[in-house]
């Protein structure tokens, strides 16, 4: 996934509401600042 894919997936959350996003298997090596949007709002799977 690219950043850019990530982002939007991270805006869509925040849009919609989720509660939950996994991110297990995307192989990240670091979050983006815009993970904070959704911080309070998010049970994060690793």
């Amino acid at each position: 996934m690219t950043q850019d894919e990530l982002l939007a997936l991270i805006d869509r959350a925040a849009d919609e509401g989720w509660k939950e996003l996994d991110l297990s298997g995307m192989r990240l090596t670091e979050l983006l600042a815009a993970i904070g949007r959704l911080a309070n709002r998010l049970s994060f799977t690793s």
